[in-house]
C-alpha cells in the first residue's frame, strides 16, 4: 500500500478547510433594507397555528372574541456597519384616515401579558417576541444580515379598502418604503337553517 505524501495530504486538507471558511456572501457596501407584509398563512407555517405559541396571530377568545386584527410586516436588513435604524408604519382606510397603531416590542409583550391567562403562554409569547420582533422602532443595529417582524394593531374587523404604508430609515435616510392594499377580509359564511 502506498503512503500519501505529506505535501499532497496538506494540499487536500487546505482545500477542504478553505471551502468551510469561505463566507456565504459578503455584506453590501451600502445598507440594503427591504419591507414586506407577511401573510397569516406564512406566519402559521413558520410559527404554528396555536395562537398561544404564535404571538404574530391576533388573539381570539371564547369570552371576548377577537378584539384586534394584526397586520404583520417584515424588516430585512443587510448592514455593512453599525447603523441607526428606524421603522414607521400606518394602516389607512379608504378616506386616508389612520386607524391602527404600530406597537413596539414592549407594547406587544404587554398586549399578550394582558390577554393571556396562562403564564406559560405569556412566557412563550414573550420569548418569541424578544427573538423575532424588531428591537425598537428606532434602535442602533449591528452590522450583518437580520430579519425582524413588527405589527400594526387595529380594531377587529379591519374595514375593506385598507392600505398599509411603511417606511424604514437607515442612517437617517429613507432606505425602503412599502405601500400595499390589504386583501378584503373573508366574509363570514351564513349557515342555512
Amino acid at each position: 500500500m502506498r503512503k500519501l505524501s505529506p505535501a499532497l495530504a496538506l494540499l487536500a486538507l487546505c482545500s477542504f478547510a478553505s471551502c468551510a471558511s469561505k463566507p456565504s456572501s459578503p455584506l453590501p457596501a451600502e445598507p440594503k433594507v427591504a419591507l414586506r407584509r407577511v401573510p397569516e398563512a406564512e406566519l402559521i407555517e413558520r410559527f404554528g397555528a396555536v395562537q398561544a405559541r404564535n404571538p404574530f396571530l391576533a388573539p381570539n377568545s371564547l369570552l371576548t372574541g377577537r378584539p384586534n386584527d394584526f397586520v404583520v410586516l417584515e424588516l430585512a436588513l443587510e448592514l455593512p456597519a453599525a447603523t441607526r435604524v428606524e421603522v414607521d408604519a400606518e394602516l389607512l382606510d379608504a378616506s386616508g384616515g389612520s386607524f391602527a397603531r404600530l406597537y413596539d416590542l414592549q407594547e406587544m409583550i404587554d398586549y399578550f401579558y394582558n390577554f393571556q391567562l396562562e403564564m406559560a403562554d405569556v412566557r412563550s409569547a414573550q420569548s418569541m417576541l424578544k427573538r423575532y420582533y424588531v428591537p425598537g422602532l428606532a434602535y442602533n443595529a449591528t452590522a450583518g444580515k437580520k430579519r425582524y417582524f413588527f405589527v400594526l394593531v387595529g380594531k377587529h374587523p379591519l374595514p375593506d379598502g385598507c392600505r398599509v404604508h411603511a417606511t424604514a430609515f437607515a442612517g437617517g435616510a429613507v432606505a425602503a418604503e412599502f405601500d400595499e392594499d390589504l386583501p378584503p377580509a373573508p366574509k363570514p359564511v351564513k349557515k342555512k337553517r
